[in-house]
């Protein structure tokens, strides 16, 4: 059986970290890097960013995003 990939989830597989960006990105149709920055400006800026990334990394599940196509 596929995993299910309604909601939201981490990458398993293209994660630099702990997969947020890849796996918001696959979600969304966007670019991985894109993300990688917004992140990184919003953690260095204030902070907002990396409790955000926190967040989600615990509260989203680990799914495989390499080679699977994300249809909306």
């Amino acid at each position: 059986m596929p995993p299910d990939y309604s909601g939201y989830y981490t990458s398993s597989d293209e994660s630099t970290i702990g997969g947020v960006c890849a796996g918001l990105a696959h979600k969304w149709g966007m670019n991985k890097g894109g993300l990688q920055v917004a992140f990184i400006l919003l953690a260095f800026f204030w902070l907002f960013g990396l409790v955000v990334y926190i967040i989600c990394w615990v509260a989203f599940k680990k799914l495989p995003t390499k080679g699977v196509k994300f249809v909306h």
